[in-house]
């Protein structure tokens, strides 16, 4: 019996336990063989990867490349696996904005450009943004049976840092994580 093939897109510095994390970054979680552009996933067959996680990376395509890419990784999943994309939710945000929770400058910080000067490099930068209703849309017109938006409360996969089980959700309140089945 074959070991399942899951995988962290946009890995940069986390790593899930059982999956193999693919970033261009060169990190201590990503392996050489493993350095590839995320949106390409060339090196693997039609329906040969289990499961797909990206979380907080999906923002960070050109929003005219989005369909394209998740296409792709609709491509390589198997039938019935799921992906689960977490990202800033656009609506959240704009909800936070209008209740006077997030100034403007705070709000094209979080959604468009750096943040705090920590992401200093233009494939840092945020491009695109989604809510449940365009990420929907989206997956609906690539293929996926079902889209769901998951309370981070399910605790659902974990992000091992340094040895320690942490919660996946490093996320503020405006962010949100969705489970695409294929």
């Amino acid at each position: 019996m074959s070991e399942e093939l899951r995988l962290n897109l946009g890995a940069a510095f986390t790593r899930y336990k059982g999956f193999t994390n693919i970033d261009l970054r060169e990190t201590v979680h990503v392996l050489p063989e493993n350095r590839m552009d995320f949106r390409k996933l060339t090196k693997y067959s039609d329906e040969s990867v289990s499961e797909i996680v990206s979380c907080h990376s999906f923002e960070h395509i050109p929003y005219f490349e989005c369909e394209g890419v998740l296409r792709e990784w609709f491509r390589v999943l198997k039938p019935g696996a799921k992906c689960h994309i977490v990202l800033p939710d656009f609506k959240l945000f704009a909800e936070e904005y209008f209740a006077g929770r997030f100034t403007h400058h705070q709000l094209m910080i979080n959604l468009f450009a750096e943040i705090d000067g920590f992401f200093n490099q233009p494939q840092d930068w945020h491009r695109s943004c989604w809510d449940f209703k365009s990420i929907l849309a989206l997956a609906k017109n690539v293929g996926f049976k079902t889209v769901r938006s998951v309370p981070f409360s399910e605790k659902n996969f974990f992000a091992v840092n340094e040895g320690e089980w942490v919660h996946l959700s490093h996320c503020t309140g405006s962010d949100t994580h969705f489970e695409l089945t294929k």
